[in-house]
């Protein structure tokens, strides 16, 4: 009996520690799945910032964002007011800019989806997400120097057969609800 409760004793640390030990060790393609899904749900709708930054300027965009499941998207540009109205709208593998200083909608040709957007370095394909971080990316949780408590980091390189400009994605997850805060 005194060697039953002394085992129990014994065991019940290391289940506890045990069980510890797995919350600890995050399922990567989980946290990859959940945001990939964020991106890509049935319907979405947000408010994103970007600053671009080069060696001569900077400057801030505002957009509204709208999506449809995953082949429907449409972005807004609010801020600056020089920039205010500026418009992209893809639906499955067309795309298209609308500029309202000249009132003029303009196909955006395939051969363009990796091309700049707006002077950044993002691509047309970034703002649209054509791609897909689970299926097009290799991913691994990484620790960057100014790691902040709370989120994971999320490190994408692409597979061989996808086009893309980044050699990598480093991806700022929130851990309480997987939201993605900063790409």
């Amino acid at each position: 009996m005194k060697l039953t409760i002394l085992l129990i004793c014994l065991l019940i640390p290391c289940i506890h520690v045990t069980g510890s030990i797995a919350e600890e060790k995050p399922d990567i393609h989980k946290i990859v799945e959940k945001v990939d899904r964020l991106y890509r749900s049935s319907t979405s709708q947000g408010k994103i910032e970007m600053t671009i930054v080069s060696e001569n300027w900077t400057r801030t965009l505002k957009m509204d964002i709208w999506s449809s499941g995953m082949d429907r998207t449409f972005v807004r540009i609010t801020y600056p007011k020089k920039d205010a109205g500026i418009a992209t709208l893809r639906i499955g593998n067309e795309m298209w800019n609308y500029f309202p200083k000249i009132n003029k909608v303009m196909k955006v040709p395939p051969s363009m989806m990796m091309s700049s957007w707006m002077g950044s370095d993002f691509t047309n394909d970034d703002l649209v997400k054509e791609s897909s971080m689970m299926k097009d990316y290799f991913h691994k949780l990484i620790k960057p120097e100014n790691s902040e408590p709370g989120f994971y980091y999320v490190e994408l390189t692409p597979k061989g057969n996808t086009p893309t400009v980044w050699g990598r994605i480093i991806i700022k997850v929130r851990k309480a609800d997987y939201i993605p805060v900063r790409e």
